[in-house]
This record gives C-alpha cells, sequence and structure tokens, in this order.
C-alpha cells in the first residue's frame, strides 16, 4: 500500500506536478486511509508507529524505498539533528511490485 502510493506519486513528479513525498506525508495519508479502523487515540498512535516501523525496515533492510536527504536535512548544528530528518522517500528503481497485488 505504501509503496504503491509512492509509485503513484513518483509519476506526478515526472509529470512535474509534485516535489515528492515525505516520510510525514506518507505516514499521514496512510493514517488517513486507516482512520474508520481507529477507535481511539492511543490505537492511533500505535499504529503511527508501526508505521513508522514498517517504513523503517522497507529503508534499511529491504532496500525497497530510498531517502533522498535535503539540503535542510543535512545542516548541521543546528536543531535538526535532534529530530529525525523528514526525507523525501522514493521507490528503488529496480524494484517491481507483483502485479497480482
Amino acid at each position: 500500500m505504501l509503496v504503491i502510493k509512492l509509485q503513484r506519486e513518483e509519476a506526478r513528479i515526472e509529470a512535474g506536478e509534485s516535489e515528492g513525498f515525505r516520510k510525514s506525508q506518507l505516514i499521514e495519508w496512510y493514517l488517513e486511509q486507516i482512520v474508520a479502523d481507529i477507535e481511539t487515540e492511543a490505537e492511533l498512535v500505535q499504529r503511527k508507529m508501526i508505521c513508522e516501523k514498517i517504513i523503517d525496515k522497507l529503508i534499511t533492510i529491504d532496500h525497497i524505498l530510498i531517502e533522498l536527504k535535503t539540503s535542510e536535512s543535512q545542516e548541521e548544528g543546528t536543531e535538526q539533528e535532534k529530530v529525525e530528518p523528514d526525507n523525501i522517500l522514493v521507490v528503488h528503481p529496480d524494484y517491481v511490485i507483483d502485479d497480482n497485488f
């Protein structure tokens, strides 16, 4: 679901309609998709944490997603070092989604 959304967003980037999809935007989009299933604020926080972990796994272990570092995330000596950077995410160009999905 997350990878498919990013691939669709990449098509918009190529068409010049978008600058990219940031990690926070992807998480927010996912939570909007499942909002009907969420009953409590605690469940929302839990789903958000799970989504963040899945995205991190897709980046670091599966290598399906690639984080594009922006100049603002590379600044040194700023408060951004304490906060996780909100980098743009793209799907690895060699990754092919199964058509049965």
